[in-house]
């Protein structure tokens, strides 16, 4: 799987919706990543909403990239077990299966 766009992603409103939008290259140009036109109830409130988490997208993933590697390494000194034991937690397992997913790996 190849990466995704990178950050930062901002949000613009347009006629139908929102526009995801990155200017991650040197010529300022912004890349569209996603438009967010409507869904099943269509209220404006919810594409709102749907376009912003999806502009915090990059910024989750590494977020919690960080986060599970700080929260393996303290728990493991913290318990003296190794961090390879740590990996069979649910809630390590639970974050690796969003990472999958978000890297449009999961299984």
């Amino acid at each position: 799987m190849s990466s995704h766009t990178p950050g930062p992603w901002a949000v613009y409103t347009c006629a139908e919706g929102y526009v995801v939008t990155s200017t991650h290259d040197q010529t300022g140009l912004d890349d569209d990543v996603a438009e967010v036109f409507g869904g099943n109830d269509d209220d404006p409130e919810t594409r709102k909403a749907n376009a912003h988490l999806t502009a915090a997208a990059p910024d989750l993933l590494e977020a919690l990239t960080f986060t599970l590697s700080m929260a393996i390494r303290y728990s493991a000194a913290a318990l003296g077990i190794s961090h390879a034991k740590c990996e069979g937690f649910d809630w390590v397992k639970d974050a690796r299966a969003v990472i999958a997913k978000a890297k449009g790996d999961e299984a």
